[in-house]
């Protein structure tokens, strides 16, 4: 009896967060990071090697984006790789290489990402996170092009 229990109890907590993921759509993961991302940006400046992982994260979050709002639903990120950052006197250019899956066949993209920097304490501090995230959610240029020429 304790085992039906803990059984029952068990598949009940999987199909109540199943159920919570299918009502967590790709915009508001977006939005949730971002506002994640600004009391992280409130409590401390993000410096210029945490602008990896942000990349990184950001990125992440924009496959599923993505994925979700293609006509085809076929079209899938394969795979993709996040250059070192170039630091200029008050920008750092970070460079990102996706492959992508698409109806008739792969191809390959990049994607430049440029960020605003101020110095303080003799370190390079990212400026404008806002700006930087709403650039995220713009659809890559590759794909606009592709719908223009299927229409």
């Amino acid at each position: 009896m304790k085992y039906k229990f803990l059984l029952f109890f068990v598949v009940l907590l999987l199909f109540f967060s199943c159920g919570k993921n299918l009502q967590r759509t790709p915009q508001s993961t977006i939005e949730a990071f971002m506002q994640n991302v600004w009391k992280l940006n409130e409590k401390s400046p993000t410096t210029i090697e945490q602008a990896k992982k942000l990349l990184k994260t950001i990125f992440l979050t924009e496959k599923a984006y993505e994925s979700f709002t293609t006509t085809f639903r076929n079209f899938e990120v394969k795979d993709y790789t996040i250059g070192e950052p170039e630091i200029g006197d008050f920008f750092a250019k970070v460079l990102v290489k996706m492959e992508t899956k698409g109806l008739i066949g792969t191809k390959e993209e990049e994607r430049e990402y440029i960020f605003s920097l101020e110095k303080k304490d003799a370190k390079w501090y990212i400026k404008d996170i806002a700006g930087i995230l709403e650039k995220f959610e713009e659809k890559p240029k590759g794909s606009e092009k592709e719908e223009e020429s299927n229409t």
